[in-house]
């Protein structure tokens, strides 16, 4: 198993309660999404069973893809998070050492 810890998966709730939003609203952006300036933008979740579940970078992520959409600053590909630089260099940093070992 990876040591990499593992994200914090919140309910609709809590993440509603860190936007400042409902939690009925939560479920609408990963279901449905919000158009900005013609461009569809879902937050990102994930299913266990009959409900979602977002982690802090997946609301972060959404946030960011809003303020580009709303500037009129679309950015391809999108801009790493610090949490994807850090997943990034981590992977390859392992692939630098399996390679070292096999030399």
């Amino acid at each position: 198993m990876s040591n990499e810890p593992q994200p914090k998966y919140m309910k609709p709730s809590q993440a509603a309660a860190h936007c400042s939003v409902s939690a009925k609203m939560i479920n609408h952006w990963i279901c449905k999404g919000v158009r900005i300036e013609g461009r569809l933008i879902k937050l990102r979740g994930v299913a266990f069973g009959d409900r979602f579940r977002v982690t802090m970078e997946d609301l972060e992520f959404f946030r960011d893809e809003c303020t580009r959409a709303k500037l009129g600053e679309l950015e391809w590909p999108p801009p790493e998070t610090d949490s994807e630089v850090e997943r990034r260099f981590r992977r390859e940093n392992e692939e630098l050492q399996r390679r070292l070992a096999e030399w």
